[in-house]
């Protein structure tokens, strides 16, 4: 037996050497096992923990540093508008985050090619791998082993983890990094899903913050869900006095006229009821000190993947407007009494230039064309028979001029006889006008009893629309019919 030689054991024929070694051997391996460990318990827990992604990464990045024994760790996150991986993590002998490494286009290097192809790669031999491309460092720095994990989510690259060691990477160190990725792509993708729903939470609160309507959420209980803090201040009361009451008893539980607003009759429940949309600008909202204000609300239905959810509330203080509102009827309604007083002002003026025509003027031409009825009268030779029948013609006219002017001044049949006949009159007067038009009037023979304007009102505008008739239709045909219909009076002209 050489000096050298190990001795054999003669019950396991091995040396003692090579019995203790084993017994290293098992020891490392449980080693590594408990280190591997608590690297994926170390992983965990910065993944659980409420941190910025950022922090969460850094102390994944330093666990892999001190549980594998590696000499550099880091973790880029995809970019997937730019198509970039940016380095997020960095632990190890360089910590800083800038730099060459700091955004890789993917499909570019080791680590964009790790993302593009979404395959491991790993190597302990450094020294000579197409995919280190810096090899001089590689030397430098004596490194060893590689690897990088590409970190996949719903069959895409959220990232790449990658380490460089300067011993040998066991092949339970590189389960261990597979494993770890796994983690950490979950990681990645909750928190890029939280952080764009807490962005989204954020934006929508700017706006809810913003919004000068107040806005309030219900659920299909009715309950308040959020509020925005105009609404707050519209109704007096702060949110986490309401939150989860009932808004109907909060704010819509009586009506204007101070009777009892029941839930089962209010649109805004109904919109998380029925699914639809409700507008009303007619009721009122009650403030927390027990006054009513009037307002506008939309009430619109929230649906979550085709159920009702419940509804969003935007409404606003319409005071002003109904005041203004007001203010405007008010105006409108002085304007009509005032139109209608200029109305019976003028029609009076028309009645004195009536009576006037028909008193002095048309009695007067009476007068005259009795005293001129006889030519027997005038002394010989002082009015020839054509002079006579000219002046004769001329007081005709003048007579039926006036008879004409006064009863478009002031319409006697109107006020003497009524609508009716005043109807009647005007069919007659188009049918003596113009023969070769057949003219036909009808009216009820129900009484109907009309104050004077309203009469004046309805005469006026048959005998205004039969004047446009006259002019500009040139009709054959034209009726007037007046009937009772549900104790109103209907006027319909017909022509063609």
């Amino acid at each position: 037996m050489k000096k050298n030689q190990p001795r054999q054991d003669p019950k396991t024929k091995t040396t003692p050497w090579a019995e203790a070694s084993h017994i290293n051997g098992e020891d490392r391996e449980l080693e590594e096992r408990e280190r591997l460990a608590a690297l994926s318990l170390d992983v965990s827990i910065a993944l659980a923990a409420e941190k910025p992604l950022n922090d969460s990464l850094e102390y994944c990045a330093k666990a892999l540093v001190r549980h594998l024994h590696v000499s550099l760790a880091r973790i880029w996150t995809v970019n997937q508008k730019e198509e970039v991986l940016e380095l997020r993590a960095s632990a190890g002998m360089y910590t800083h985050l800038d730099g060459f490494h700091n955004r890789i286009p993917v499909g570019q290097y080791k680590i964009g090619l790790i993302a593009q192809e979404r395959q491991p790669h790993w190597t302990n031999a450094v020294i000579g791998d197409p995919r280190v491309h810096d090899q001089e460092w590689a030397k430098r720095e004596g490194m060893v082993a590689f690897a990088g994990y590409p970190l996949i989510m719903d069959d895409r690259a959220v990232g790449v983890m990658a380490i460089f060691s300067q011993t040998v990477l066991s092949n339970m160190a590189l389960q261990a990094m597979a494993q770890v990725s796994n983690a950490v792509a979950l990681g990645i993708a909750y928190r890029e899903k939280d952080e764009k729903l807490q962005q989204l939470r954020w934006r929508n609160e700017l706006v809810l913050q913003a919004v000068g309507q107040g806005i309030y959420g219900l659920d299909c209980e009715g309950s308040l869900t959020f509020i925005n803090p105009a609404a707050e201040q519209l109704i007096g009361w702060k949110a986490h006095e309401i939150m989860g009451r009932k808004m109907h008893d909060v704010l819509h539980h009586t009506r204007s006229n101070g009777k009892t607003y029941p839930g089962n009759e209010c649109p805004i429940y109904a919109a998380f009821k029925n699914g639809k949309t409700y507008h009303l600008d007619s009721e009122v909202f009650w403030r927390k000190d027990g006054t009513a204000f009037p307002v506008e609300y939309l009430s619109t239905p929230m649906w979550d993947d085709g159920k009702l959810v419940g509804a969003v509330v935007t409404f606003s203080d319409v005071t002003e407007r109904k005041r203004t509102e007001t203010k405007l009827k008010d105006q409108k309604a002085q304007l009509r009494a005032l139109a209608a007083e200029m109305a019976k002002v003028e029609e009076r003026e028309r009645q004195r230039i009536a009576r006037w025509l028909h008193d002095d003027i048309g009695q007067t031409l009476a007068t005259l064309k009795l005293k001129l009825g006889n030519p027997t009268e005038f002394p010989p030779d002082t009015v020839s028979a054509d002079s006579w029948k000219e002046m004769m013609s001329l007081l005709d006219q003048g007579i039926q001029t006036t008879r004409t002017l006064t009863f478009e001044l002031g319409s006697p049949i109107l006020y003497q006889l009524g609508l009716l006949v005043a109807l009647q009159s005007l069919g007659e007067q188009l049918q003596a006008r113009h023969p070769e038009i057949q003219v036909r009037v009808e009216t009820t023979k129900q009484s109907i009893y009309l104050e004077n304007e309203t009469a004046l009102v309805l005469f006026r505008s048959v005998r205004e629309l039969l004047f446009n008739i006259e002019k500009h239709a040139q009709p054959r045909h034209v009726s007037i019919t007046a009937e009772k219909d549900k104790g109103q009076l209907c006027i319909i002209v017909v022509y063609s």
